[in-house]
């Protein structure tokens, strides 16, 4: 399915943006406060449509599930992998910004 396809591939892109907005933010944060608050909120605005993905990412899957269509199970098998690795990622990455907003975004 290449719309599962690429929403997969655009909602990696989106977790290395959120990732390095992130990090960059905690590494700006004592020199430039300012710059690392802007970083902060870009990620946060990036963590919104990363959700918007994995919305539409489930809802294929499940759209597909619900109209008797059975997904291929290759397809299946990478959905799995997928899905699983970008939670793990999505977690790691609010972690990111939420540990900074502990220091006092």
């Amino acid at each position: 399915m290449k719309i599962l396809k690429d929403l997969i591939e655009k909602a990696n892109d989106t977790m290395e943006e959120i990732e390095w907005y992130a990090e960059k933010a905690h590494h700006l944060r004592a020199e430039h406060k300012s710059l690392a608050d802007t970083y902060i909120k870009i990620a946060e605005m990036h963590v919104s449509i990363y959700n918007m993905l994995h919305e539409k990412m489930v809802m294929l899957i499940e759209e597909t599930k619900s109209k008797g269509v059975p997904v291929p199970p290759a397809m299946q098998a990478i959905w799995d992998y997928e899905h699983e690795k970008l939670i793990k990622e999505f977690a790691e990455a609010k972690y990111l910004i939420e540990e900074y907003k502990k220091l006092g975004y």
